[in-house]
């Protein structure tokens, strides 16, 4: 590869003693000296048509003007039979026909991204990608499962509040005048209040628990997304055709995702259920309901044991039923199932802990309170879902784009250091050697 400071060209010499110079600039016209292009946009990197060039055969005057002002940067050797003038033109080719790199821009697209481009595809077409063994991809992938836990949790996490945030609310207000609190407190500010105090309870415990549910759910679970890496066999071949691996996800993407949508409701529920089941250190037992004393009376400890019990076991219902479910339901079909055992198992759990408690508490009036919450549960329920179902549907989606992401970086990164051979390679700076014979990918 020439260059002539700042701007770099490719040369091909041939074993027929022919030499050929492919090229990259703006492109500019022929007719009253106009370059065709704004210098100020193309200095911004504003994307101008370019003019992709060769010489065919130059004549050794042409050779030696070319010599004089410009010096060999990097030079790469091929054995008379891999040699092939038809390996570079179909790389200017490619080049012409992606949809980014088709335009000329000042600092991408330029000369400089052209000629690394052409040698980069040159050197693997005589260094093909090949598919690694098990064992180095397997530690590839599990090498992200840590990013994968946090970003399972924090968005299981947020699902989570919105559930619990968002049904206290709107059972609040359904209550009418029968609710102290929406007269003292706005929703905004009991969102907030209840966020506050989510989180200290996270800090207390609950995270580190979901966390450590999330990542034995992925460590058990990860089986099924090796086995699909390794079936992709001639994935190496398809991306040999393409430019560059990094945008070529068009068949490593959806054969990641097919196996992961036959998953990630069980997987994902199971993991979320297992870490927020065990919400209280000491499970209610519901047939000898004991209040706990409580600096704000009775009323409270009565609410946080319903808290107690109908939490976990709708999150245990969940559970059961996305592991029911059929491999080919869709996500919404999946959701009202879920969703539906859930709101059934925290009734069932609420109404209970409630007939038990309501002799400790001895309040008539809460007594009333309650059957009213109870009488309008459905459709407290139905209100909130409207405003969960939504996220947690993307939450969920999130959750595969971000596992598909981690195995194709895997597969990616797992290619780029395969290698089982070396191409001859000159580095050289203003005529001077200082590095020779290294692999190149």
């Amino acid at each position: 590869m020439g260059n002539v400071v700042p701007h770099r060209f490719v040369m091909l010499r041939m074993h027929d003693g022919s030499t050929h110079r492919f090229d990259r600039r703006p492109e500019k016209r022929t007719k009253d000296h106009d370059p065709g292009y704004n210098l100020f946009g193309l200095m911004l990197n504003h994307a101008v048509n370019c003019e992709d060039s060769y010489i065919a055969n130059m004549n050794r005057y042409l050779l030696k003007e070319i010599k004089k002002v410009t010096f060999c940067e990097i030079e790469l050797f091929f054995d008379p039979e891999q040699a092939d003038l038809v390996t570079v033109i179909s790389a200017c080719f490619g080049i012409s026909q992606n949809r980014v790199a088709e335009k000329y821009t000042f600092l991408k697209h330029n000369c400089f991204f052209f000629s690394w481009t052409i040698l980069m595809v040159v050197s693997r077409h005589f260094l093909p990608y090949k598919f690694p063994s098990y064992t180095p991809l397997k530690e590839l992938f599990d090498s992200k499962v840590d990013h994968l836990t946090t970003f399972i949790v924090k968005l299981a996490i947020d699902v989570f509040l919105d559930l619990v945030i968002e049904t206290v609310i709107i059972i609040r207000n359904n209550l009418g005048d029968m609710s102290l609190t929406k007269r003292l407190l706005p929703d905004r500010a009991l969102r907030l209040l209840w966020r506050r105090l989510a989180i200290m309870r996270l800090n207390l415990g609950l995270r580190r628990r979901l966390v450590v549910q999330v990542r034995r759910q992925l460590d058990e679970r990860l089986a099924p997304i090796h086995q699909t890496i390794m079936a992709m066999g001639d994935i190496p071949d398809w991306l040999n055709k393409n430019l560059w691996i990094e945008e070529e996800s068009g068949t490593i993407d959806p054969t990641l995702r097919a196996a992961i949508n036959e998953l990630k409701w069980e997987a994902v529920i199971d993991a979320i259920s297992s870490g927020f089941k065990d919400l209280s250190s000491e499970r209610v037992d519901l047939e000898n309901v004991q209040l706990k004393k409580s600096i704000l009376g009775k009323r409270f400890a009565q609410f946080t044991a319903v808290w107690k019990a109908a939490l976990p076991d709708g999150m245990n219902a969940v559970k059961n039923a996305a592991s029911e479910l059929e491999l080919e339901i869709r996500d919404e079909e999946a959701f009202d199932k879920c969703w539906t055992a859930a709101q059934d198992a925290a009734f069932n759990t609420a109404k209970t802990v409630v007939e038990a408690t309501n002799v400790q508490v001895g309040n008539a009036q809460r007594e009333v309170v309650w059957a009213k919450i109870f009488d309008i549960w459905p459709e407290c329920w139905k209100e909130t879902r409207g405003v969960v179902e939504p996220k947690s549907l993307a939450a969920l989606n999130d959750i595969v784009d971000e596992v598909v992401r981690a195995g194709r970086d895997a597969v990616i990164q797992g290619l780029k250091k395969h290698s089982d051979g070396t191409l001859n390679v000159c580095l050289l700076k203003v005529r001077q050697f200082f590095g020779a014979s290294s692999s190149s990918r």
